[in-house]
Parts: structure tokens; sequence; C-alpha cells
């Protein structure tokens, strides 16, 4: 893999996605390191880093 994911300061989007997605979380009752959001993360983390390589997000 050649390309670096970059870790940044936290910060909110112009698209207020973040916001949707912790309102999502509460409304759903999936305020937990785990449940549909955070396996979409690892999914898709797992589709950029390719090779066959395994992803699991930590806390």
């Amino acid at each position: 893999m050649d390309q670096r994911i970059y870790l940044c300061l936290a910060h909110m989007s112009e698209t207020g996605k973040e916001q949707m997605y912790i309102k999502e979380a509460f409304d759903t009752n999936w305020v937990v390191p785990l449940g549909p959001n955070v396996n979409g993360f690892e999914k898709d983390l797992e589709e950029f880093v390719g090779e066959g390589k395994h992803v699991v997000a930590l806390s």
C-alpha cells in the first residue's frame, strides 16, 4: 500500500454528516463501540487497504 492515511485534529465537516451519525447512534441505541456504523467503517477501510487485509476498529 503506497497511500497514507493521515490523522488530523477532530473537526466537523461543512456537510454535518458527523452530527447525523451521532444522532443516528443515539436514536437506534447503538451508543457502544460496535454496531452498523463501526461495521461499515471497518468494511470501507478494508476496501481501501485491499490486498486481503483485515481491519478491526478499536476504541
